[in-house]
C-alpha cells in the first residue's frame, strides 16, 4: 500500500491536468468560433472535445497514479479547470488585448518608436 506523502504531488498533478484540459476547452472554442458549422458540427466538436479530455486524464491518472484513483483526483482536476477558465484565461485574454491595442497605437507593439532626427534634409 501507498504512503500518503505523495498525495500532495499527486492533486498538483490533477490540478495540471484540469489546466490543460481548460487549455484544450479553449482551443476547441476558438475552432468552433472559426468553423461555423451546424448542428452536427457541434455534437462532434463536443464529442471529440470530451474524447481528448478523457484521454489526457487517463494519462495523467495512469503516469501520476498508477490508476489507484482517489475522489481528489477529480477534484484537482475540477480545481484546475475552473483556475484556468477563471483566472489564467482571462489575464491572459487582457495582456493580448493589451499588446495589440499598444500595436494599433504605436504601430510597432511592445517596443518603442524610434526617435526622429533632427536633421531634416
Amino acid at each position: 500500500m501507498d504512503g500518503t506523502l505523495n498525495q500532495p504531488y499527486l492533486l498538483a498533478a490533477a490540478i495540471y491536468a484540469g489546466m490543460l484540459a481548460g487549455v484544450v476547452y479553449s482551443l476547441f472554442q476558438l475552432v468552433r468560433r472559426i468553423f461555423h458549422g451546424g448542428k452536427l458540427f457541434l455534437v462532434a466538436a463536443d464529442i471529440l472535445f470530451l474524447a481528448v479530455v478523457f484521454i489526457l486524464a487517463a494519462i495523467m491518472l495512469y503516469t501520476a497514479c498508477h490508476m489507484k484513483i482517489r475522489p481528489y483526483h477529480y477534484a484537482g482536476m475540477g480545481i484546475g479547470f475552473g483556475m484556468y477558465e477563471c483566472a489564467i484565461f482571462p489575464i491572459g485574454r487582457k495582456i493580448f488585448k493589451l499588446f495589440k491595442k499598444n500595436k494599433e497605437i504605436g504601430g510597432q507593439g511592445v517596443d518603442k518608436s524610434g526617435k526622429k532626427s533632427s536633421n531634416k534634409r
